[in-house]
């Protein structure tokens, strides 16, 4: 009742309508989920999350500081292998979504930056490791990690080309074989009591017969190579905003541990390296979650813009379900998991883990918010609210690193990804991507 007046609300055949409408996003949720996301799942637990899995077994049998010699070689080689790959899968899955007659000689302009790019990334790593002044393993270490990056890198065109051929299985496939690969050989190694370089030697294996594997499944008509030089310069500055997106993420996810590095004991940043790595692995599923809407996203903007709405919110609603539970799960039951699976020599990075675990919710909420605005046609406007978002990061770390250490940077990493929410959802809004019923 309002004022006596009664309020005959919405006709039954309207909230009939309503409810069929809910029951069928959530239909189409789960299909999406089922067909794409659990297969890019399992494939990034096979690329990405064997990576985490060998950092965590490193962490645990090798211990904090040659554990800390790893996560410095990994981070430098990070950010020297930011110009790799700017951008050229994003654009490789715009054009396959769109034109899915251009397919072959999109994957070929793929392949061919990809290349140039990886050997330039790779040759600066060279010349880095051999001037700086760093330890003799972690120059090893270091180099070696290059190598696997660079193999590893060229093999990424194919998860996506499985992606719009919608055989994401084959990518599971795959990369489970390497996962379980890596681990044996890893596992092997600690059992033999051997060298921590035997390790990454190791994944350079696994990597190298990962790419073979994919130049053997890919069917031949994809390799149809039809480029110029001017088709590749186009491909390049196509992809340069998307690039210039990735090398933020790259830069962000580095630069705690680079800094780490030059201001704390190689002890203090392997038990920030390893707890972080812990919380990482959720972002796995965040990302494959994302980007399995993407191609979607992609076709429904250039064809149907209130169905493009409609996708967008039930993927931020997906994020924010899962960035929740996972969220929750991890703040509850840090300590346990840090002292299970890294060991009880980085029980005082518990707290690291509880603050991170903050980061996982906005994590993967932003996941979603960013795919939306790129696949809207808005990736200016997503660089510069990730671009913020790194120089809130790089100021937060450089003032919180120094005082706090691990504790520091985790705060740094909260805050970082507070920033990206609060200004990528006002941008999806502004700009209509999520519709008028997102409140």
């Amino acid at each position: 009742m309002n004022g006596g007046r009664k309020d005959p609300g919405l006709p039954p055949t309207q909230v009939m309508e309503a409810s069929a409408v809910h029951k069928s996003d959530i239909r189409w949720v789960s299909n999406v989920l089922y067909k794409r996301t659990l297969p890019l799942t399992i494939a990034d637990m096979g690329s990405k999350g064997a990576a985490a899995v060998t950092a965590l077994l490193i962490a645990r049998f090798f211990g904090p500081h040659q554990f800390g010699q790893y996560a410095t070689a990994l981070s430098v080689c990070g950010i020297l292998m930011l110009i790799t790959g700017i951008g050229f899968e994003q654009e490789f899955t715009r054009r396959g979504s769109t034109e899915k007659n251009d397919i072959p000689a999109s994957l070929s302009l793929n392949l061919i930056s990809q290349g140039i790019t990886s050997s330039v990334a790779f040759l600066l790593i060279i010349a880095f490791f051999s001037l700086s002044g760093y330890s003799r393993d972690i120059t090893l270490i270091g180099l070696l990690l290059g190598a696997t990056l660079f193999v590893g890198n060229m093999g990424m065109p194919f998860r996506n080309l499985c992606l719009l051929l919608d055989k994401s299985h084959v990518t599971a496939i795959i990369q489970t074989i390497a996962t379980t690969m890596v681990l044996a050989l890893t596992v092997f190694v600690i059992y033999m009591k051997g060298r921590l370089l035997f390790v990454v030697v190791s994944q350079l294996l696994v990597a190298t017969g990962v790419a073979l594997a994919w130049l053997w499944w890919t069917p031949k008509n994809c390799f149809a190579i039809r480029t110029s030089g001017r088709s590749v310069v186009d491909f390049f500055r196509n992809s340069a905003l998307f690039g210039f997106s990735t090398m933020i993420w790259v830069a962000y996810f580095n630069f705690d541990i680079f800094l780490m590095s030059l201001l704390k004991p190689e002890t203090e940043v392997g038990i920030y390296a390893g707890v972080y790595r812990i919380i990482a692995i959720n972002y796995v599923l965040g990302n494959a979650v994302a980007y399995s809407f993407t191609p979607i996203l992609f076709g429904k903007f250039a064809s149907n813009c209130q169905e493009y709405e409609r996708i967008g919110r039930n993927l931020i609603a997906t994020m924010t379900l899962f960035g929740l539970l996972l969220s929750l799960i991890l703040y509850t039951y840090s300590e346990q998991l840090v002292s299970m699976i890294i060991g009880e020599l980085y029980k005082d990075g518990a707290v690291i883990a509880k603050i991170l675990s903050l980061a996982v919710a906005f994590r993967l909420v932003n996941f979603g918010l960013c795919e939306i605005l790129t696949t809207g046609n808005r990736q200016k406007t997503r660089v510069s609210v990730e671009m913020v978002m790194l120089l809130s990061n790089v100021v937060l770390n450089g003032f919180l690193i120094p005082l706090y250490g691990g504790v520091g940077a985790a705060i740094a990493t909260v805050g970082a990804e507070i920033v990206l929410f609060l200004g990528a959802l006002p941008a999806c809004r502004k700009y209509g991507l999520l519709g008028t019923s997102t409140s």
